[in-house]
């Protein structure tokens, strides 16, 4: 049996239309958690106590993702992208300039972990041992930005060049 791209009465917008749709239904959800169960420490941003409404964010959160996901499987019409294959310099020199920011923002979360780490080994702690730490966190966000910073100079060299090695 062929569930895949089998309606044609599916219209090609109608994942967005959707996902935008359940996302709007999450905001005031995200509203009232935001003015009424958060407290700020360090920073950093935490409920004060269990809610249904955090419950019910995250089903619409889910919602938003898995929906318009399952109609454009259904979907017979669905359009692919394609990004255009040229040379662009703007988009080139905007996308050096965005990969220098991720290199910043690395170096300033390295830069943190490191001073935490420091402090917490001082201390006779493990490196990960208090959540409230922000230890992990801080890990994955370097380790990733370093991998986006690659992406993003890939990119840029792309479109400098007028080759395709992004894709």
């Amino acid at each position: 049996m062929k569930i895949r791209g089998e309606y044609s009465k599916i219209s090609p917008l109608a994942p967005l239309f959707v996902s935008v749709g359940l996302l709007i239904a999450a905001l005031p959800f995200r509203m009232y958690q935001l003015f009424n169960l958060t407290e700020v420490v360090d920073g950093f941003t935490f409920y004060k106590n269990e809610n249904a409404s955090i419950v019910i964010m995250y089903v619409f959160c889910a919602l938003a993702i898995i929906v318009p996901t399952i109609l454009a499987l259904l979907a017979k019409n669905i359009p692919a992208s394609k990004s255009p294959y040229r040379k662009n310099k703007l988009l080139s020199i905007a996308s050096f300039i965005f990969a220098g920011g991720i290199v910043l923002d690395v170096a300033r979360a390295a830069s943190s972990f490191i001073t935490n780490a420091r402090g917490l080994a001082s201390q006779g702690m493990f490196i990960f041992s208090s959540v409230n730490q922000n230890q992990f966190p801080l890990l994955l966000e370097s380790v990733f930005g370093v991998f986006a910073a690659i992406y993003i100079i890939v990119f840029g060299i792309s479109y400098l060049t007028g080759q395709t090695t992004f894709a």
